[in-house]
């Protein structure tokens, strides 16, 4: 999926996507262009059950940053509503 289409679904921005050490761009990565999900996690979900139960099943391999509104990572445990509320 484009990431754009990840940050429209969800509500908060993701970054840093990465494929072992090394920085991607997922369009180019022959990804998914469709983001399968047509509602948003849980807000009780955390940062780390996004990227295991989304992230990761889209995009075995790979990781991300979940960015909080000030543009710095979010923690694995904050929950997905405290990010939304941080734009």
């Amino acid at each position: 999926a484009e990431v754009g289409a990840i940050e429209k679904r969800e509500r908060f921005k993701v970054w840093q996507i990465r494929n072992g050490g090394s920085l991607i761009r997922l369009a180019l990565d022959g990804s998914p262009k469709q983001y399968p999900f047509g509602r948003s996690a849980p807000g009780h979900w955390t940062v780390k059950a996004w990227k295991t139960n989304r992230f990761q099943r889209l995009y075995p391999g790979h990781t991300c940053d979940v960015l909080m509104g000030d543009g710095k990572a979010a923690r694995g445990n904050m929950r997905l509503a405290t990010v939304r509320q941080s734009y």
